[in-house]
């Protein structure tokens, strides 16, 4: 519902809150999906999601996250030379969720 909204929006900073609405339900989708994977592991049953990426999709939703949450005078950013940026196929969600992890200590 939230995207079509956003979808049909005209005004450039109600749009803005839409995504932001969408980018913090996706967020605590995969930290629900985050609390039934330990229960996985507990039962033996965890797998890993190996998929391919770069580096830069998971830096660039990582600003996202933290510079649209952030009240704090901490501004995030990541800058990636482009010799670093190549496809690395591992678990997408996993190394995100502990790069949040990390850094939301910092906010």
């Amino acid at each position: 519902m939230t995207e079509i909204l956003s979808l049909s929006e005209k005004d450039p900073e109600r749009k803005k809150m839409f995504d932001l609405s969408i980018r913090s339900a996706d967020l605590l989708l995969e930290i629900i999906n985050n609390i039934l994977d330990l229960s996985k592991i507990e039962q033996e049953f965890f797998e890993l999601n190996l998929e391919e990426f770069l580096i830069s999709e998971i830096c660039l939703d990582i600003s996202n996250i933290f510079n649209n949450y952030s009240s704090s005078s901490i501004h995030y950013s990541c800058n990636i030379e482009n010799d670093f940026d190549f496809p690395m196929k591992e678990d997408k969600l996993r190394i995100k969720q502990i790069l949040i992890n990390l850094l939301w200590e910092c906010f």
